[in-house]
């Protein structure tokens, strides 16, 4: 295993507890089974998957994290504040950050 792939896994197991904790969850318009693998061998999220984030606050951090673990989107609740550097650096990823409606 590369330093690379090590990152990776290490990311994923990280949003995976998050998620567990209810911090933050994802979805992937093509599954229905658990949103991040937990093997070492599927490296990157499919490019169409997007991570729904509960917090407040998005920084630059969590784009970077995303990015890092394979996503093209992130949801954000409708007040969460969004940082001017987040929003350039995920323009100049390529990502979208989304706005969602209440649940």
């Amino acid at each position: 295993m590369n330093v690379e792939q090590l990152i990776l896994l290490i990311v994923r197991t990280v949003v995976e507890e998050l998620g567990r904790q209810g911090l933050l969850h994802s979805e992937t318009p093509s599954s229905t089974g658990p949103p991040l693998a937990t093997s070492a061998s599927s490296a990157t999220a499919p490019l169409s998957a997007s991570l729904t984030v509960e917090r407040r606050v998005v920084s630059a951090q969590t784009v970077l994290d995303a990015v890092r673990a394979g996503y093209s989107r992130i949801d954000v609740p409708p007040r969460a504040i969004v940082t001017p550097l987040a929003a350039d650096l995920a323009k100049e990823k390529g990502m979208v950050i989304r706005r969602i409606t209440e649940r």
